[in-house]
């Protein structure tokens, strides 16, 4: 019976992990819901994610810009409020990080968008085909490619992590 009660507190300590894990993907959500920039320019949107973000899961979380803001197409605006998400959900679930910081920075004519963690890292050269996490990284990946973006992954093991965006800034108006 002692190996019963064990095996059955066990069981009970995993429930309870993954409905905290549940919880706190489910108020991720909600935060997601209401990161609406429409209303108001991009920056004033991320900043004020960034700081709920780090107010929810409990990770000091920075948000920073250089440089003078450019305007972005709306679906530029979509794309990058959406690699900004998956990579703090990522920081999340992944980084066991203290830190994270998303900074944008604004120079000779192009935008560098880095979310920065300094969590346990990984080696993304070990991520295999259709293993979980690769999905985001992808989406990330492609949803920097439909705005002319490219997308870089800067990982080692014990070494934190950097989602490194490059966004091109065309034209006199400055949107990509």
């Amino acid at each position: 019976q002692a190996g019963q009660a064990a095996e059955a507190a066990r069981h009970l300590e995993q429930l309870e992990a993954s409905a905290r894990e549940t919880y706190a993907d489910v108020r991720e959500a909600i935060l997601a819901l209401r990161s609406d920039t429409r209303e108001r320019p991009l920056m004033d949107g991320l900043r004020d994610y960034v700081h709920r973000f780090g107010d929810l899961s409990g990770i000091s979380a920075e948000f920073v810009v250089r440089g003078g803001p450019v305007p972005f197409s709306p679906e530029a605006e979509l794309q990058l409020l959406r690699i900004v998400q998956e990579s703090l959900a990522n920081v999340r679930k992944h980084a066991q990080a203290r830190r994270a910081e998303v900074s944008f920075s604004f120079e000779d004519g192009n935008c560098r968008l880095v979310v920065a963690d300094d969590g346990r890292g990984f080696d993304p050269t070990h991520l295999s085909r259709g293993q979980w996490p690769h999905f985001g990284l992808r989406s990330m990946q492609e949803r920097a490619a439909s705005i002319g973006a490219s997308f870089n992954l800067d990982a080692r093991p014990g070494g934190g992590t950097r989602v490194i965006v490059d966004i091109p800034v065309k034209g006199g108006n400055g949107r990509p």
